[in-house]
């Protein structure tokens, strides 16, 4: 057993946070360098170790809680599903709703098909973090549309940006219609050439 006393202190330096002793919770130490951190992309990718994607979404939940800025989480070809709750990685590891977080990327192996209901999960998701600004899907083969009953609770709340790039293309999804649009375009029958070439 190790012994604990007054002057034992526990750092995360890597990370900027102090381990407080008596409630067993990691605190601030360094908001400079957090601020840092979550100010480039943030990767989870299918390669890592559960124990290293553990401590990332530590690091993302713990800056989150202090009301730091996460500039962006990439997801990369780790996506297993996704709720109102968390994202599940593909290593059974829960990402919980990060409030601060303000843009997330799913990355795919290419040709990787979402139902529509895998990829409403992830909007799910996307409407409880609230600075949310913008989701990407890249690689992935999505649903060319949606119900407008599927998507009734976005439409009522504030919600962010949605874009969807299958190879060269990036689509914007119109949550009025349910349909995705190819750039600014406000014709969403463009759709119909960007899918041939997929």
């Amino acid at each position: 057993m190790y012994a604990v006393t007054d002057s034992t202190a526990v750092f995360w330096n890597d990370y900027g946070y102090r381990l407080n002793l008596q409630s067993g919770v990691w605190e601030i130490k360094d908001q400079k360098s957090i601020q840092w951190l979550c100010s480039k992309a943030v990767s989870l990718k299918q390669t890592e170790s559960k124990q290293l994607q553990r401590s990332t979404i530590l690091l993302l939940e713990l800056t989150s809680s202090h009301k730091v800025p996460i500039s962006c989480l990439v997801i990369d070809k780790s996506l297993a599903g996704a709720n109102d709750e968390g994202i599940i990685l593909e290593s059974g590891i829960h990402i919980p709703v990060l409030s601060t977080i303000e843009k997330i990327i799913c990355k795919s192996e290419k040709g990787t098909k979402m139902t529509q209901d895998e990829t409403l999960g992830v909007l799910s998701y996307a409407q409880k973090c609230h600075n949310l600004k913008n989701l990407t899907f890249i690689d992935c083969l999505l649903p060319l549309s949606f119900s407008l009953e599927s998507l009734s609770s976005f439409m009522k709340s504030k919600h962010p940006q949605v874009l969807w790039q299958p190879l060269k293309h990036e689509l914007r999804l119109d949550i009025s219609k349910g349909t995705w649009k190819l750039g600014n375009s406000q014709d969403s029958l463009v759709l119909n050439s960007v899918v041939c070439n997929l």
